[in-house]
């Protein structure tokens, strides 16, 4: 999270990290930039007017490096952006939120949907076993479960406890 106002710093910080979230925050564009470059986060909420290093030079600067350039960027401005702003910063970023317009269950959906889209890059998957961990589960779940209502359609749902895995692989291997 990228933003110079604390106080929106220390709130969506407190919000995304009550839903599971861990979050690097900068309070100037620099600061941003180096973090980013730095730690490879999975997506950055970012600010577009800052002093110094504003958010429009933050997205240039990350769109320089390769190894950082498909990292989503959320922009959450207090800036009245015209239409064709809006549409230049779309090509470059995930989504547009207008700060005191934005509800934040509607920023937590969207960071949920980026990870049903990359789940290996938000780290929901398990190193070991190659499965989909249990906050993949819980995302997936609720999506699904708010599909099959939005089109009045049943939902069967399979659940496999793999606690004890290994055991049933020894079991199948002497079959």
């Amino acid at each position: 999270m990228v933003d110079d106002d604390p106080k929106i710093v220390e709130f969506l910080t407190a919000v995304l990290k009550n839903e599971g979230f861990e979050v690097a925050s900068a309070t100037d564009g620099e600061e941003g930039i180096r973090i980013t470059l730095e730690e490879f986060p999975d997506l950055i909420i970012l600010d577009l007017m800052m002093p110094r290093v504003s958010g429009f030079d933050v997205i240039r600067e990350i769109k320089r490096h390769p190894s950082v350039r498909d990292i989503p960027i959320f922009i959450l401005t207090a800036k009245d952006l015209s239409k064709d702003e809006k549409n230049k910063l779309l090509a470059d970023v995930s989504r547009v939120f207008q700060k005191g317009g934005m509800p934040k269950d509607e920023l937590i959906e969207e960071i949920k949907n980026i990870e049903i889209l990359h789940p290996e890059r938000a780290g929901l998957v398990d190193s070991v076993t190659g499965l989909f961990n249990y906050r993949y589960f819980m995302n997936r779940l609720s999506h699904e479960v708010s599909r099959s209502n939005r089109y009045r359609r049943e939902l069967s749902v399979s659940i496999i406890n793999i606690d004890d895995f290994g055991h049933y692989n020894e079991r199948s291997e002497e079959r």
